[in-house]
């Protein structure tokens, strides 16, 4: 490998003679496979065989992430002093980066020994109800331990211990809140994991009870941050930005429609694999990180048209059945991080102003398009109702109108006989008509004369046809 990297004799025989040349090697090798460049290649080689001969001369490769920040830090100052011009704050982030990849894949990275917490017990405790009691997502079990774990250390550093917890030691933590400037959502999400500790903690008797309603964090208003996505316009600048032949902006056309289209969260989009998108029946399976099950979406036409360019154009040929690809290597599955970076660089080049720039943002853009258009639909749906019941009433007029006319016509040939002069009905009074349509119903209707003579006979009492037969 070093053969193929380093033209000139001295500095392939350094390499060749540096301590730690086998497993330096093996690492090469394993970064070619990934997709590094030559000149990546060659600047991880650089980077590793510093870190050999440093960490040869202080106790060999079986070392911690402690050890090897002690080593960044021998090396930065080696480097100062040699007078290299260079970004030294971003050489020891490469150098820890590259260096803890190369002792993790010779397995001779040590854990580093954690100091176990009093109150671990009790939080691992939480965690196991929250999962198998209440089925929580991964995501959000891990944003509520964080938060708990925060409240447990503030505890820990007053020496208030949880059997004692009282209304004061939360207000003083609401206090310590707020004096490190946190927003009013931030605070109401530490409010919410830790209310929700302290009920758990009320059923396992670990504190007094009704100690959780108590806490009180800010009241955040409906309608508060919004609009939080970007307009419409906006999102459509976003997904055109990627309209180009590159490998990437391939990759994240695809990505950006199915964000904006579907709404669906970071997670959810780097979850995809190549099974989930059913191309004979144009469906596309989710597995929705929140619920914990699966939901089925038809394929719409312009986010199959993206992916299939993606999988013909720019995706890496790679064993991987996940659906989007890193093209940079090292080549793996996205994560949402990864997402996170597509989405927030672009919006930052195109000077989109929204409160975030995360894929999330996308998730309420698709949201508030759908609010609109529902609107919209219920607006067109009111207009239509109140128009067909406008027509209802117009033709309801003419049928009376006309049918007024047809029962007088008929009536004044039944109104010749002489003996019906003494009811004194006048056949042209509004009173004769309304009578008359009465007595006939609203729904009838005549077809010939003979039909509204018989219609009209019909509708004539029956002590007068009497009286006059």
């Amino acid at each position: 490998m070093f053969e193929k990297l380093f033209v000139k004799t001295s500095d392939l025989v350094f390499h060749k003679i540096a301590p730690y040349a086998v497993e330096r090697e093996r690492f090469l090798e394993h970064c070619c496979e990934e997709g590094f460049s030559k000149a990546a290649l060659s600047r991880i080689a650089g980077i590793v065989v510093t870190a050999a001969c440093d960490l040869h001369a202080h106790g060999g490769l079986d070392v911690d992430q402690e050890r090897l920040e002690a080593a960044a830090g021998r090396i930065e100052m080696t480097r100062r002093q040699a007078g290299i011009p260079d970004d030294a704050r971003e050489y020891r982030r490469e150098f820890l980066r590259v260096t803890t990849r190369w002792v993790l894949f010779l397995g001779r990275l040590q854990p580093q020994a954690v100091s176990p917490r009093p109150y671990a017990a009790l939080l691992d405790d939480f965690e196991r109800w929250m999962t198998e009691e209440r089925g929580i997502s991964r995501g959000t079990l891990k944003n509520r331990r964080w938060h708990i774990g925060r409240f447990l250390d503030w505890l820990h550093e007053r020496h208030a211990p949880v059997p004692g917890l009282s209304p004061r030691d939360l207000d003083g933590y609401l206090q310590h809140l707020h004096a490190q400037r946190l927003s009013r959502v931030s605070i109401k999400s530490h409010t919410n994991a830790v209310r929700a500790f302290i009920r758990h903690a009320e059923r396992r008797e670990w504190c007094a009870a009704g100690l959780a309603d108590t806490l009180h964090g800010p009241h955040i208003y409906r309608d508060h941050g919004l609009p939080i996505g970007p307009s419409w316009d906006d999102v459509t600048r976003l997904i055109q930005d990627a309209a180009s032949d590159d490998p990437a902006d391939v990759r994240d056309r695809a990505i950006l429609l199915l964000l904006a289209v579907y709404g669906f969260r970071a997670g959810e989009g780097a979850a995809l694999r190549l099974d989930d998108v059913d191309w004979e029946h144009d469906r596309l399976t989710v597995r929705r990180s929140k619920p914990g099950r699966s939901q089925v979406y038809p394929l719409m036409p312009v986010v199959g048209q993206a992916i299939i360019r993606y999988l013909k154009e720019a995706r890496p040929r790679r064993a991987s059945r996940e659906l989007f690809l890193k093209i940079r290597a090292p080549i793996g599955p996205m994560t949402s991080k990864s997402l996170y970076t597509v989405v927030a660089e672009r919006i930052k080049r195109l000077g989109i102003r929204v409160p975030r720039r995360g894929p999330h943002v996308l998730r309420h853009a698709c949201a508030g398009k759908r609010r609109r258009r529902r609107s919209r639909r219920t607006d067109e749906f009111k207009v239509a109702s109140m128009m067909k019941g406008a027509r209802r009433k117009l033709c309801c007029a003419q049928l009376l109108t006309c049918r007024r006319a047809s029962i007088a016509h008929d009536y004044n040939l039944v109104s010749c006989i002489n003996s019906l002069t003494a009811v004194k009905m006048r056949p042209h009074s509004a009173s004769l008509s309304r009578e008359v349509f009465h007595v006939v119903g609203p729904h009838r209707r005549f077809h010939s004369a003979d039909d509204a003579r018989s219609g009209c006979r019909e509708s004539v009492p029956r002590d007068i046809r009497t009286e006059h037969t």
